[in-house]
């Protein structure tokens, strides 16, 4: 008679040795690294607008208010010093009017997908993978919200949308594994499609 742990052996899920999962050794085929996925515009990008039209004002804004004066002030036990360090001010500032340029912009349109920087000198790199992240891409739709249906009492509403959605599997590689990636490279980042699984022998 088959005893439970034979049925449960038996029944259990086979899994696709050809889906990439954490742990996995991969070839990169198309060095294509991920870079971001989003709408056209970032903040980053509007930070750098900030900064080429608006720094000088920011700066005359930081000093008119004493800030070196006030760094010099006695040291106080309930006061958070840490706020008081001059750059991270300056970032603060940069990053909100950013934020207010992005909107302002409208992210520079509607259409969400991922980008990618090509790096030759990653061809055929083995690397393990150590996670992985899932991001959508599309065109947005903002959907639509009205009163109440006056048949039925439900509510006429559809949430925001991506039309037509596609997603995409990035793979974070472990960097350390190879001297071929800089040791300056936090991560090495890249959609799933541009690799291929090393199988492991049986």
């Amino acid at each position: 008679m088959e005893t439970i742990k034979e049925k449960t052996e038996r029944t259990k899920r086979k899994l696709d040795p050809k889906i990439i999962r954490v742990g996995d050794t991969v070839k990169i085929v198309n060095p294509q690294l991920f870079v971001r996925c989003g709408y056209p515009l970032s903040i980053e990008d509007m930070e750098e607008e900030v900064k080429e039209l608006f720094m000088g004002d920011i700066d005359d804004l930081v000093n008119s208010m004493g800030f070196d004066v006030f760094t010099e002030a006695p040291r106080r036990i309930d006061f958070d010093y840490s706020r008081l360090n001059k750059g991270k001010v300056y970032r603060k500032i940069i990053r909100e009017l950013a934020y207010i340029r992005l909107r302002r912009k409208n992210f520079g349109g509607n259409e969400r997908k991922v980008f990618t920087e090509p790096y030759d000198e990653y061809k055929d790199l083995e690397a393990e993978v150590t996670g992985i992240k899932i991001c959508k891409s599309g065109t947005y739709n903002q959907g639509y919200g009205g009163g109440c249906d006056y048949w039925t009492g439900q509510s006429d509403y559809e949430p925001a949308y991506l039309s037509p959605c596609k997603t995409h599997k990035i793979l974070t590689l472990d960097r350390y594994q190879n001297d071929i990636i800089s040791s300056y490279t936090n991560h090495i980042r890249i959609e799933a499609k541009y690799v291929e699984k090393i199988m492991e022998e049986q």
